[in-house]
């Protein structure tokens, strides 16, 4: 079922007893029920998004702050990379090393919330030692110029390929698709998938295909971020897992 793997993306301006006594309790119960729910880390880097003087629209906040819908514990928080293909004859082929997504388009959400308590699971090499729930835990394509990815939509009733989109809000859905056909190979639902991608990130980082990513940085707006390193950082979570 498509319902096994769940994309979601944001919104800005709600108060922490919304996040911790409305949503929470969804997000909750769809772990518990197995379901996996991925959330988009944000295109607007370190900085994030946060509601107007007015109160009428979401913008471009000034100091740090994270997408606290994907910092929920029940959620995996998506984070954003870019990369330039390894071209072999005009077709793309193999893997191509990745950095955080950060290109004058936008860049990957990342850092600390101020919002969730760091859950037991989220623990490992380069996790801050913050009492707070990090951002993001994985991260996948999001530049939409490196490459950028190609789409298909219904233009007028016909069916039209554009390219080219990006943002987290590409790769979170992508990572609900991955865990759709990973619970079917499985067998069974894999509900909060970051009670499985912290244990094997801290057991098994060099075989259960995470690619780190080590280079690269999600400030934004003039706001300073975080750096890419060595296992886990907040720009971009354990790097692409596949």
């Amino acid at each position: 079922s498509l319902h096994d793997a769940l994309p979601i993306y944001g919104f800005c301006g709600v108060s922490s007893s919304f996040m911790k006594n409305t949503m929470d309790p969804m997000f909750q119960q769809a772990a518990a029920q197995g379901q996996s729910v991925f959330v988009s880390a944000g295109d607007q880097g370190a900085a994030g998004i946060t509601l107007n003087s007015s109160g009428t629209a979401c913008v471009v906040n000034n100091t740090r702050s994270v997408n606290e819908m994907s910092a929920d514990p029940n959620v995996t928080s998506v984070g954003g990379t870019q990369f330039t293909p390894a071209y072999v004859g005009g077709n793309d082929q193999g893997y191509a090393t990745e950095k955080v997504w950060n290109d004058g388009s936008g860049a990957t959400g990342g850092g600390a919330s101020q919002v969730f308590a760091k859950p037991a699971y989220q623990k490992g090499s380069g996790v801050p030692n913050d009492g707070v729930r990090d951002v993001p835990d994985i991260a996948l394509i999001a530049s939409p110029n490196f490459p950028g990815v190609f789409w298909a939509d219904d233009v007028g009733g016909s069916a039209q390929m554009s390219c080219c989109i990006g943002g987290t809000s590409l790769s979170a859905p992508v990572w609900a698709g991955f865990s759709t056909v990973i619970g079917q190979m499985a067998g069974n639902r894999l509900g909060n998938l970051n009670q499985i991608i912290y244990p094997l990130a801290n057991t098994s980082y060099a075989t259960a295909g995470f690619h780190d990513v080590t280079t690269g940085n999600n400030n934004y707006n003039g706001v300073s971020g975080f750096t890419a390193g060595p296992g886990y950082d907040q720009a971009s979570g354990w790097g692409r897992s596949e």
